[in-house]
């Protein structure tokens, strides 16, 4: 089950709900009003930006982990999430995986899959910067392994936001068929885009594809990019939530429909859809204030 915006819990899949107690609820919704506050002060001020950051990470909380060689390792996070074959933790510049001795060859893998990933000789846009770039490795006393990568101090889940309007949600999926665009050209399944593994950064626009990639893949003749494709789809009804009775007709149909070929032919379909539902491409400034509601 995900956070629904209004702190309720809701099920992606049946639609059901559960509500949280009253303090759980209060302890989310301060949370999440501090959250969006802070990144309208980083649109505004650097300096109140940096007093907010400092407010949300207050909020943090702390894991504790020993190497091989015996020395201690602290993680603050402000967000974590289990994949059965590893921990993932949101730092303020960094996400860690932190991988269990009978899940420590998924550690290898990850770092193979990525090295897979390919971008065009002509990349005036560095798409290398929207894929995880490893800052270090610790082999962990338990026969564990820890794998930490970069993340700027303002990128964060998407499942940290809650439900967001049509137009905050098309420039997510605008990055989400850009990641894809990068796999095709890898001839590489992700198989991971998903509400957590997708980190955004809503002052710039950017967007990051951190994900489980010791799942990636190489893709498939039949297969296509088609697994990735659903991801964005399933990823868009998500932030969408309650919102898409009033996102545009264009949009709701895209997130119904089938994957086209490949990804490429896909990014021309989402680029219809801004032309019908939004009136093209335009840069629009995260609407704080309409999600904080």
């Amino acid at each position: 089950m995900t956070v629904h915006a209004d702190g309720g819990l809701i099920c992606p899949y049946c639609g059901s709900k559960l509500q949280f107690k009253d303090k759980d609820l209060r302890e989310y919704k301060e949370f999440r009003n501090k959250l969006l506050t802070y990144l309208r002060a980083v649109a505004d001020t650097s300096a109140e930006a940096h007093a907010k950051a400092d407010e949300i990470w207050g909020m943090s909380e702390t894991v504790h982990y020993e190497t091989d060689t015996g020395s201690a390792v602290t993680l603050k996070f402000l967000y974590s999430a289990d994949y059965g074959d590893a921990v993932m933790y949101v730092a303020r510049t960094s996400v860690v995986y932190v991988f269990d001795k009978n899940h420590v060859s998924k550690a290898s893998d990850m770092l193979e899959r990525i090295g897979l990933l390919r971008y065009p000789e002509a990349d005036v846009k560095n798409l290398a910067k929207n894929f995880p770039a490893l800052k270090g490795s610790y082999s962990l006393k338990n026969g564990g392994r820890l794998l930490i990568f970069y993340k700027p101090e303002e990128v964060y889940p998407l499942a940290m936001f809650g439900n967001l309007s049509a137009r905050d949600a098309a420039w997510i999926v605008s990055r989400m068929e850009n990641f894809c665009a990068v796999l095709k050209f890898s001839e590489l399944c992700s198989g991971g885009i998903g509400i957590d593994s997708v980190l955004i950064d809503p002052r710039t626009h950017e967007a990051m594809l951190m994900g489980p990639w010791w799942n990636a893949h190489r893709m498939s003749l039949r297969e296509g990019s088609r697994e990735d494709l659903l991801g964005v789809r399933r990823v868009a009804k998500l932030i969408l939530g309650s919102e898409i009775g009033s996102a545009p007709k264009a949009f709701v149909e895209f997130i119904g429909s089938k994957p086209k070929a490949d990804a490429f032919a896909d990014f021309e379909y989402w680029d219809e859809v801004i032309d019908k539902g939004f009136g093209g491409r335009s840069f629009a400034k995260f609407d704080i204030d309409k999600n904080l509601k």
